[in-house]
This record gives C-alpha cells, sequence and structure tokens, in this order.
C-alpha cells in the first residue's frame, strides 16, 4: 500500500466518523426554531411550523351534552389549541369545559389539560400531547459570547396566548417542539407515562411489570416501546 491509498483510507475513515457524529447529534437534537432578535415571531413560524396538518381539514367537535358542530379544524403547535375556520376567519375554540372529544380524519383528541390526541385507544389508552414552547434567550455577553438563559423567570412577562406570535424580541427566543406521552385505563384520568405512575395504577402487578421493562428494555421516550407496554398492561 502506498502513502498516497494509505492517506485517502485515512481521510475517508475520518470523514467517516466525522459524519456518524454529527448524525448522532443531531438525532439528540429536539425540533428547535430560533426567533432573532428584531424579528416578528410569526415570520419564523409559518403554517408548515405551526399546524399539525398541512391544511384546515373538516372535523366534528362533540359535546358533552351529546350534540356535535362541524368545523375545517387544524391543531396549533405554537398556542397549544384546536382552530377553525369561521367566514375565512381563523378562530380559536375556547368553550373547552362543553367538549367531549374533537375528530379530525382518523384523529380523536381529548381535553384534559390541553390536548391529547390518541394513538392507541386500547385498554390501556395511550396519547399525545405536543406543543411548541419558548425554551431558551439568547443574550449576547462579553467578547461575543452567547448566554443560554432559562426562561423560567421570564414566562411571567412573555404571553402564553396568541400575542406572542406578534411580539419581536429583544434577544434570540429558542422554541422546542415538546412530546409528552400519557396513559390511562378507559374508566380513569391520563397520568404521564412513567414507570412510577404505571406501578401506582397497577399496584399488584408490581413484580411481572417490572420484569418486563427488563426484559424488554422499554425506554419511556420510546413511542413504539410505549405503545408495547400499554399492550402488555391491557393483557393483565
Amino acid at each position: 500500500m502506498n502513502s498516497f491509498t494509505f492517506i485517502m483510507k485515512k481521510l475517508l475513515l475520518t470523514l467517516l466518523l466525522f459524519l456518524i457524529v454529527i448524525f448522532t447529534l443531531n438525532a439528540q437534537i429536539p425540533d428547535e426554531v430560533i426567533v432573532p432578535a428584531g424579528i416578528r415571531v410569526a415570520e419564523c413560524f409559518p403554517p408548515v411550523k405551526r399546524y399539525l396538518y398541512p391544511d384546515f381539514t373538516q372535523g366534528e367537535v362533540n359535546l358533552n351534552n351529546g350534540n356535535h358542530n362541524n368545523a375545517r379544524l387544524n391543531y396549533n403547535f405554537l398556542f397549544g389549541e384546536m382552530e377553525f375556520i369561521r367566514n375565512s376567519d381563523t378562530l380559536t375554540i375556547t368553550n373547552k369545559k362543553e367538549i367531549h372529544s374533537i375528530i379530525i380524519g382518523i384523529d380523536t383528541f381529548l381535553l384534559e389539560n390541553g390536548y391529547i390526541r390518541l394513538i392507541s385507544n386500547g385498554p390501556v389508552r395511550v396519547g399525545l400531547k405536543q406543543n411548541i414552547s419558548l425554551k431558551d434567550i439568547l443574550r449576547k455577553g462579553a467578547m461575543g459570547t452567547i448566554n443560554r438563559t432559562s426562561t423560567v423567570d421570564t414566562y411571567n412577562t412573555v404571553p402564553v396566548d396568541g400575542r406572542i406570535y406578534d411580539m419581536v424580541p429583544n434577544e434570540d427566543w429558542v422554541f422546542r417542539k415538546t412530546e409528552e406521552y400519557f396513559f390511562s385505563v378507559p374508566s380513569g384520568e391520563f397520568l404521564p407515562f412513567s414507570r412510577r405512575n404505571v406501578l401506582k395504577i397497577f399496584p399488584g402487578q408490581k413484580k411481572n411489570i417490572e420484569e418486563f421493562l427488563r426484559s424488554e428494555k422499554i425506554s419511556f421516550d420510546s413511542r413504539d416501546d410505549l405503545l408495547k407496554l400499554a399492550v402488555y398492561l391491557g393483557r393483565n
């Protein structure tokens, strides 16, 4: 093997390792949108990023009294709200206490501290709550450094309704899409899908559940694993 071939193989190996590292890092970073200082928030959230569906879709709003209303609906990640079209205006559903469920296509939404979309409707139901939330504020420090500041102390000054869409921040704002999984038995309320809550709801099956979690290497961050766990719990 001559020196040129050796060098080329070494460069290709280095490039391959670099690509693997980049892919791994990207896979660990959640969906993120940075709104630069001086830019209106709305400009960074076109419909394709803001809504669950490509277009407002005909759906059905089922009320607790048995009545239902039909409307063109779409779920807004940024507001965490269900919106509908009326006379060319985009409006937010406000009478939430009267709503039993919302059906859009094959999707069913239930209202429990926000909109939960059913992804499994078996004996143990699994739901998904998706939002886009303001997570960090990037402030420029000395020598051009960037300070990533938690927004815990800033939520009191940032509107939590549609007004945030029209705001123009003074610093760079970092928004991230969050996904939270919930579960419930049909007669119960939805709880965050966690080991602690599972054992709380099924105390008589603690030993078997813990063995299943170990043997199947269940990750509570994995959608597929949670669905597998829900099927197991529903059979016992």
